[in-house]
C-alpha cells in the first residue's frame, strides 16, 4: 500500500520528465567506451538524486497513520498589522485551499495579545467572526501554544501545520523556540510575512520598571523607543490619568532611551505609563505609542524578636533603622506558616530550646529553607548549646555548631524531668520519647535526672549525673514504666532541692504529664 503523501509546492514536480531525459540523454551519449552494465547503474544513481532533489524542493509530506491534513491558520491582529493587508492574505489563502476533502480539515485563530477561535476545524476556511482581540501587543509564542493545543484537540492524527500571518514583532515571549518546540512535536510552522511600509513611524517598544520597591526608594523607569528617522517629540510619564512629567526629546533615527526617576511611595500597586507624542508629519500609528508597567510597593521590613524580655533595645534599635519589629514571648509564638508572611527574619533572644516545642522548631528550619526567611540567634545563659540547641533543626538553619570543640569552660545546665504516666494512647510511648529527646540536647557537661511516681512512691528513677553515657542513660529511660503520682509537690520538691545545690550555671525542670495531678501550693 502507497503510503498518503502531499506536496506544498506540487509545480516543482513538473521538471521531473525533463530532468530524467537529461540524466538519459547524456548517459546514452557518453563516449566513455564504460561496459553497458556500469552505464546503467550510472544512470539509475544519476535519475534517483535528481528524483530526491525535486522532490525536495516540492517538500513532500508525509500524511500519517491516513488521517489527512490539519491546517490551522494564524491571523496577527496586533495594532501594527494592517487589518486590510492581513484580510487579503486571508482570502489569498482560502482560495488556493479551496473546498478540502475529508480527513483534510482547516480552522481559523486570530491573536493579539490574547487568542480567539474563529472558526473551527472544517472542510473550507472562512472568514471568520468580528473578533474581540486585545491589539495592544502581540504575543507570537503565546498564538503558538494554543494553536498546538487546538491541533492536539481536534486533530490528535495524520499530519499538523500552522500558518502564521504576521510580520513577526512580537511584543511577549520567544516564538522562534516556540516553533522548534512544534517541530519536536511534530507540528510545522510556516510563514507569510505581512509586508507594509510606513515612511514616517515612532514606536514605543517596551517600558521597564523594577517589580518591587520599598516606600521612599528611587527607582528608574526606563522606556525604548524606536523611530524611522530624525524626530522631535514629548515623552510623558503619568499615573492613572495624573501627569508625573512631561518631557520634550529628539529622537535620533533607531532606539532611543528615555529614562525617568520616581521615587516610591506608599500604594501597594502602581499602574505607570509612558506615552511618546511625535510631531505632526513624524508618526503613523498613534496605538503603539504607549506602554504601561506594574510597580508593586512591599511594606517595611518586619523582624520577629522572640525574648522573655519585654523591654527590647533591639527593638527599639530596628525601629530607628525604619525596621518594624514585634517582640513575643516564646509562649505566644505562633506555629502557622502563614503568621510569618511578610516577616523577613526571626530573632531568638536568649530562647531556651526548652522553652519552644519541637513543632515550632522545626517550623523555624522550615522557614529558613523553604522561603529565605532570617534567622538570627542572640547569645546568652539561654542560648546556642547552653539553651540546649545542640542537635535540634534550628542548628541545621544557622551556619554555626552548637558543640564547642575548643578544650575551654563552658557554662553548663542541669536538666530534672518529671515523669507522670499519661492517660492516652501510647501515653508513656510517648513521655519517655520525649525524655529522651531533652536527654539527646544535651552535652557530656550537663546533669540530667529523672523523677517518676512508683510503687507508691515518688523516687528518683534516674539519679541526677552527668551526661557521660548517653546511649545508658537513654536505656534506663525505655525502662522506666511511670504510675498515676497523686500530686506533683513531692517530685517538684525533689527536683528543687537536688538543683538548688548542682553544679551547673543553667537548672530547668521539665514535667511530662497528663495534667491530672493539683500543682503544687507554692
Amino acid at each position: 500500500m502507497i503510503p498518503p503523501i502531499a506536496f506544498d509546492f506540487p509545480a516543482w514536480l513538473l521538471l521531473l520528465i525533463p530532468a530524467l531525459g537529461c540524466v538519459i540523454y547524456f548517459t546514452l551519449s557518453s563516449r566513455a567506451g564504460l561496459p553497458v552494465a556500469v552505464q546503467r547503474l550510472a544512470m539509475l544513481l544519476r535519475s534517483a538524486a535528481v528524483v530526491a532533489i525535486i522532490l525536495a524542493l516540492a517538500r513532500m509530506v508525509h500524511l500519517s497513520g491516513g488521517e489527512g491534513l490539519s491546517v490551522l491558520v494564524l491571523r496577527d491582529l496586533s495594532a501594527s498589522v494592517p487589518r486590510l493587508v492581513s484580510d487579503e492574505i486571508v482570502s489569498q489563502t482560502s482560495k488556493r485551499l479551496g473546498s478540502l476533502e475529508f480527513p483534510d480539515q482547516v480552522g481559523f485563530v486570530s491573536f493579539g495579545n490574547d487568542q480567539q477561535l474563529e472558526q473551527p476545524m472544517g472542510l473550507r476556511l472562512g472568514p471568520g467572526i468580528s473578533s474581540e482581540i486585545d491589539r495592544s501587543g502581540s504575543d507570537i509564542a503565546a498564538a503558538l501554544r494554543f494553536s498546538a493545543s487546538h491541533l492536539e484537540g481536534s486533530a490528535p492524527g495524520g499530519a499538523r501545520r500552522i500558518v502564521l500571518i504576521s510580520d513577526g514583532n512580537s511584543t511577549e515571549g520567544d516564538p522562534v523556540q516556540e516553533a522548534k518546540n512544534l517541530a519536536t512535536a511534530g507540528i510545522v510552522v510556516d510563514v507569510i510575512p505581512v509586508h507594509y511600509e510606513h515612511q514616517d513611524e515612532v514606536i514605543l517598544e517596551n517600558v521597564q520598571v523594577p517589580e518591587t520597591v520599598r516606600p521612599g526608594q528611587t527607582f528608574s523607569v526606563d522606556s525604548v523607543i524606536w523611530s524611522s528617522g530624525a524626530a522631535e517629540a514629548t515623552v510623558v510619564l503619568s499615573e492613572q490619568d495624573r501627569i508625573i512629567e512631561r518631557r520634550p526629546v529628539q529622537l535620533a533615527e533607531g532606539r532611543n532611551r528615555i529614562t525617568f526617576g520616581l521615587g516610591a511611595n506608599s500604594s501597594p500597586l502602581r499602574r505607570l505609563r509612558v506615552s511618546v507624542f511625535p510631531d505632526a508629519g513624524t508618526d503613523s500609528l498613534e496605538q503603539n505609542n504607549s506602554g504601561l508597567a506594574l510597580v508593586r510597593t512591599i511594606q517595611p521590613p518586619r523582624v520577629l524578636i522572640v525574648s522573655e524580655d519585654p523591654d527590647q533595645t533591639l527593638a527599639r534599635v530596628l525601629a530607628d533603622g525604619s525596621i518594624l519589629a514585634d517582640v513575643v514571648a516564646p509562649q505566644q509564638m505562633s506555629a502557622i506558616a502563614e503568621d510569618y508572611l511578610g516577616i523577613e527574619a526571626v530573632v531568638l533572644d536568649d530562647v531556651s530550646a526548652f522553652d519552644l516545642d519541637p513543632n515550632r522548631i522545626e517550623l523555624l528550619e522550615k522557614l529558613v529553607h523553604s522561603t529565605g526567611m532570617g534567622l538570627l540567634m542572640v547569645g546568652g545563659s539561654d542560648s546556642f548549646g547552653a539553651g540546649g540547641w545542640r542537635g535540634t533543626k534550628v542548628e541545621k538553619a544557622l551556619p554555626v555548631k552548637m558543640d564547642i570543640r575548643q578544650r575551654k569552660k563552658l557554662p553548663n545546665g542541669a536538666l530534672a524531668v518529671i515523669l507522670h504516666t499519661c492517660e492516652f494512647a501510647q501515653g508513656n510511648l510517648w513521655a519517655r520519647r520525649i525524655a529522651i529527646a531533652s536527654l539527646d540536647a544535651l552535652t557530656e557537661q550537663d546533669l540530667f535526672g529523672v523523677l517518676l511516681y512508683d510503687g507508691g512512691t515518688d523516687r528518683w528513677g534516674i539519679p541526677m549525673q552527668p551526661v557521660a553515657d548517653q546511649a545508658a542513660i537513654r536505656s534506663q529511660i525505655d525502662a522506666l514504666s511511670p504510675a498515676d503520682m497523686t500530686q506533683f509537690s513531692p517530685t517538684m520538691q525533689m527536683a528543687l532541692q537536688v538543683l538548688l545545690t548542682a553544679d551547673a550555671h543553667s537548672k530547668h525542670v521539665v514535667v511530662i504529664s497528663d495534667g491530672d495531678p493539683p500543682p503544687p501550693t507554692q
